[in-house]
């Protein structure tokens, strides 16, 4: 369950095929598992403002953003946090920032849909190539303890 505070968190507006990280050249892209329950999804890289919390567990993919497009492949960083998008089977995906701390990083590949996209589509989740390698994380994140908030 995702539990909602604010209402800017922009949705997915569209995804960028681009030549370099993220393209349908990249052998592997980035993702996450959400390692700590209640961690915040921020409006923006800097700010205190989130749109909501997400559990333990919670897949994430890296995402960049340029232009309102998200390319996917990579996480874009800032010294503490990282760009993610989240996909939902019935919901548009949306991008935040998260605390790079709450996120255990793994690789997929990109060979499942162009572009090293882990979407299956708009509105759709992830697909099969991102679920395997998250399944594999999961198991990981649920070995060790929770950490504090």
């Amino acid at each position: 369950m995702v539990a909602r505070t604010h209402s800017s968190l922009m949705p997915l507006l569209a995804v960028a095929v681009m030549a370099g990280v993220g393209s349908a050249y990249a052998a592997s892209g980035v993702g996450g598992v959400v390692t700590r329950d209640g961690a915040e999804v921020y409006v923006d890289k800097t700010g205190d403002d989130y749109e909501l919390t997400v559990p333990r567990g919670t897949f994430v993919a890296g995402g960049t953003l340029e232009h309102d497009q998200v390319t996917f492949g990579a996480f874009e960083r800032t010294k503490t946090r990282v760009r993610v998008v989240i996909a939902a089977d019935d919901a548009a995906a949306t991008h935040g920032w998260m605390n790079a701390a709450d996120v255990a990083e793994f690789s997929y590949e990109c060979s499942c849909r162009a572009g090293c996209s882990p979407v299956k589509g708009f509105k759709k989740g992830w697909n099969d190539c991102f679920l395997r390698a998250a399944g594999a994380k999961l198991a990981e994140v649920e070995q060790a303890p929770s950490p504090a908030p």
